[in-house]
């Protein structure tokens, strides 16, 4: 059984305003997402940047990992840290 459907003008031009906002939506996110890979916050610091970053020493570091303090992601053998990550330790710890 086939159905025919009636498209008016108005309803046809509502749709092409939906889906243009959608596109904008779809933009505006995609730039956003742009904007926070390009961001300097992005960057990783390694073990010893990190501890002379926060005036500690690498044992302290350790320990601040293994306490779940600080958030450590591992690529290969490397201990890489967020900057943003570490920022947000100093302001917690209020150092």
């Amino acid at each position: 059984m086939k159905k025919n459907f009636l498209i008016t003008d108005d309803t046809l031009a509502a749709k092409v305003d939906s889906l243009m906002e959608i596109a904008e939506t779809v933009k505006a996110k995609l730039s956003k997402m742009e904007n926070k890979k390009n961001s300097p916050n992005n960057k990783y610091l390694t073990r010893q940047e990190t501890a002379d970053y926060l005036r500690c020493s690498l044992s302290s570091l350790h320990r601040m990992v293994n306490n779940g303090t600080l958030p450590c992601r591992k690529v290969g053998r490397k201990s890489l840290f967020l900057l943003s990550d570490v920022e947000n330790i100093i302001l917690t710890l209020n150092v």
